[in-house]
């Protein structure tokens, strides 16, 4: 059994999810994939993603518009779609929506 550091990347379970007493990891993983889309003046990127908790686990499904160039005012959007399951209950699902703006 690993006890952390450089051991614990290499244990017989994933990083975050080695538990102490009463603590629980985590892990969570995502691809997203950005494109060029209106005349390449923004970048679409959509994503997919997955998440480990104890016993619970998780989906996201979304969506993120940025702009291609950085100007004085950049507003992103992002759109997530979420399906979490809990052992033993209904589970829950979601949506989320996440607006960015740097000046």
């Amino acid at each position: 059994p690993s006890s952390g550091g450089l051991d614990a990347l290499f244990g017989e379970s994933l990083p975050g999810t080695q538990t102490t007493g009463n603590a629980q990891g985590r892990w969570e993983a995502k691809a997203a994939y950005g494109m060029p889309i209106f005349q390449g003046r923004f970048i679409g990127a959509p994503s997919l993603g997955y998440t480990l908790n104890g016993q619970a686990g998780g989906y996201r499904l979304g969506w993120t518009l940025a702009p291609s160039q950085t100007r004085r005012l950049n507003l992103s959007a992002e759109v997530t779609a979420t399906r979490n399951e809990h052992p033993g209950a209904a589970a829950d699902h979601g949506v989320n929506l996440h607006l960015r703006s740097q000046w």
